[in-house]
């Protein structure tokens, strides 16, 4: 057999842990994939203590003795509207992922109703705008007209 087609890694990636093994939690020390995002606080979850925001209690495997979790403390720009919230495995990557497509395309319809609402307000600017400047030049020409000649009738008036 030919020595480079057993160098070669297999097509399919070998799954180093068994199922029963797997447990995606925030401090499973098996995965090695572990990331931190801020996610927004709503309303309600602003007014609750700080230890309380995210919804669960944060171990002490996964948080505070992790470096990368302490500089994304540092980075977050504001405690009060943003709390760091801890990504671990595949699983929940992809809820994030789903999550954020999901706010992508609820912008997106906002951004499409916004050029909607853009697109109509400069058809009536085009069309209807100008016919009404017409027609409001028009009346205060023949208003100017009237008050002229009410102003004669009344010097008319007071002279003897």
């Amino acid at each position: 057999p030919d020595q480079r087609s057993a160098r070669q890694p297999p097509d399919e990636v070998e799954n180093q842990w068994a199922a029963c093994e797997w447990k995606p939690e925030v401090d499973n020390p098996r995965c090695r994939f572990r990331h931190y995002v801020l996610q927004p606080l709503t309303q309600a979850q602003m007014k609750l203590p700080a230890d309380q925001r995210h919804g669960y209690q944060q171990s002490s495997a996964s948080s505070p003795n992790d470096p990368v979790f302490q500089s994304k403390l540092q980075e977050n720009p504001n405690p009060f509207k943003y709390c760091v919230l801890p990504i671990v495995g595949r699983h929940q990557l992809l809820r994030r992922v789903r999550m954020q497509d999901d706010q992508l395309a609820h912008q997106a319809r906002v951004l499409q109703s916004l050029e909607e609402e853009v697109a109509r307000l400069r058809e009536h600017q085009a069309l209807h705008l100008p016919r009404r400047i017409h027609a409001l030049t028009h009346k205060q020409l023949e208003l100017s007209q009237r008050s002229v000649e009410v102003l004669r009738a009344f010097e008319a008036l007071r002279r003897p």
